[in-house]
């Protein structure tokens, strides 16, 4: 078995044909890659489609579990792969026609602990031909490790950006964090620092479907908290890999590389404080949380502007997030108007 496909699976039945459709339409022999979709408790048709999937393809197998979140569907995936390498893709999302041959072929050729790959997101559900698949030499991609990766590039966060050689993933001993939204962050992160051969590939690839009633894009105010409270999460995990990432060994690259995730910690920070305020989140739990950022020195933010985060809106914001008495003004501004 060359791959395993992880799908988590929850109440997806408008998408879920396209999606394994997507991963059936391939460049690979069936019986070397297998598609595991983890119905996480879903409540409409989705699993039923899953099922007549599997019944008329031997490498579709669904595996039904209580829901327990996206995250532990990835894992029950993880525990339950058979690859050698794996990916995780969301259900709502596909990826394009006869790619996966040139991506294994990748890892395969230059012996991959990682490959990242390229996406765009989208409204529509039928971009199924890849833009440069016949267009790329593979031969001449540059092999690097992951802190030398993340010194120079803005990496993504997202899980499926990436494909991994499953004994690498097992032997990190990493694995999704339960109840978390944003739940790949801070997993991408030490998972790129421990990899010693990455290939970025600029192969037009995974299509992420804007779908309006997607998870991140709920409004409500208890799905809001819940958000920012996840960031919050993200931000202290994030911290604990920069003090270990300070004591680590000498690499050439090492300062540059602590530098982008500590710019990457602060963005959590900006991003979170933009969401309280915004949705004027009460002012007990935000200076709980402000508090808490300033334990570890992260607040005000500082090292967040930069070739990362550059837009002016960011340069306008950052200075009123920053000063905390006019952010509270706004805040109990804001939570008024609500």
């Amino acid at each position: 078995m060359l791959l395993s496909i992880v799908v988590p699976t929850y109440n997806v039945e408008k998408y879920i044909a396209n999606c394994l459709d997507s991963l059936l339409d391939q460049d690979l022999s069936a019986d070397i890659y297998e598609i595991l979709v983890i119905n996480d408790g879903s409540t409409d048709n989705s699993p039923k489609i899953a099922t007549k999937y599997s019944e008329s393809h031997d490498n579709v197998i669904v595996v039904n579990q209580e829901n327990g979140g996206l995250s532990e569907a990835r894992n029950k995936g993880i525990a339950l792969a058979k690859g050698k390498y794996i990916y995780f893709i969301d259900s709502d999302d596909y990826i394009a026609k006869n790619t996966l041959g040139l991506i294994m072929e990748t890892l395969e050729t230059h012996d991959l602990d990682l490959l990242g790959v390229d996406i765009i997101e989208t409204s529509r559900l039928d971009l199924k031909i890849s833009k440069n698949l016949t267009l790329l030499n593979t031969k001449e991609v540059n092999v690097t490790d992951g802190i030398t990766y993340i010194a120079e590039n803005k990496y993504l966060n997202n899980a499926w950006w990436y494909f991994i050689k499953l004994d690498f993933l097992r032997n990190s001993q990493l694995l999704f964090p339960t109840g978390r939204l944003v739940e790949d962050a801070n997993f991408t992160a030490k998972l790129l620092v421990a990899t010693k051969r990455f290939i970025w590939l600029p192969l037009d690839f995974y299509r992420y479907y804007m779908r309006p009633n997607s998870i991140m894009r709920q409004k409500k105010l208890s799905h809001i908290k819940r958000l920012v409270g996840d960031y919050e999460k993200n931000v202290h995990e994030f911290n604990e890999q920069l003090i270990q990432l300070r004591k680590a060994p000498h690499h050439p690259k090492l300062s540059d590389c602590i530098d982008r995730i500590e710019t990457r910690k602060n963005s959590f920070i900006f991003f979170g404080l933009l969401k309280s305020l915004r949705f004027g989140l009460p002012k007990e739990e935000v200076l709980k949380t402000i508090n808490g950022f300033k334990q570890i020195n992260s607040y005000p933010i500082t090292k967040f502007l930069g070739k990362d985060y550059n837009k002016l809106i960011y340069k306008v914001l950052l200075p009123l997030l920053n000063n905390e008495r006019l952010f509270f003004r706004m805040l109990k501004i804001r939570s008024t108007i609500s």
